[in-house]
């Protein structure tokens, strides 16, 4: 195929690349002895299991049964299936949750982008 030529597969996979994610933050109170491993547990489900989605969890250092998990899918059914994996694997070992989803709005991490 001649450089410079697009064919629809590109823009496809383009499209694709450009969607955002979905993130969603949970914070989460528990005084179980099981939820640390149970956290590793579902980290490690999810590498294995989700390829569009991680998972990462932060411990509060004031209160260390306080904990934010930050979950970053690609789609919707994506956010499904994690969600699905943290209600069965360290739902139960919750006192309280707070979830909510955000969408990216920009980052360090990215090249400006001019409107």
């Amino acid at each position: 195929m001649p450089r410079g030529r697009v064919v629809l597969a590109d823009l496809a996979r383009v499209a694709v690349s450009m969607a955002m994610a979905i993130y969603t933050l949970a914070r989460f109170e528990t005084r179980s002895p099981d939820a640390e491993p149970a956290m590793h547990e579902l980290a490690a489900r999810v590498r294995r299991e989700l390829p569009r989605s991680s998972w990462t969890v932060y411990r509060d250092t004031a209160a260390p049964q306080r904990f934010l998990a930050v979950a970053r899918d690609e789609d919707d059914r994506s956010r499904e299936l994690s969600a699905a994996a943290f209600a069965a694997v360290v739902g139960p070992l919750i006192d309280e949750l707070d979830v909510a989803q955000y969408a990216l709005v920009t980052s360090s991490d990215l090249a400006r982008r001019r409107r």
